[in-house]
């Protein structure tokens, strides 16, 4: 899921307990009950922020940074 995210893309799930996540946001997590789908259509339309902005503890180089002792993030 976090790839997702910092790859920028959204995501439609049936796991309700993502809203329990840090990086939870109702503008890219769309999540769905039972098989009720309405609302996906409206929720892929609208476009994202950059992800780097908003996820910066979650993107690849501050992995990296942080296995390789480098840097302060």
């Amino acid at each position: 899921m976090m790839e997702n995210l910092c790859a920028g893309k959204k995501i439609v799930t049936n796991n309700s307990w993502v809203r329990e996540e840090p990086f939870y946001s109702p503008d890219r997590i769309h999540v769905f009950e039972d098989l009720d789908f309405s609302g996906v259509s409206e929720f892929l339309e609208v476009p994202l922020l950059d992800p780097d902005a908003r996820f910066p503890e979650y993107h690849i180089q501050t992995f990296v940074r942080r296995l390789l002792g480098i840097g302060a993030q």
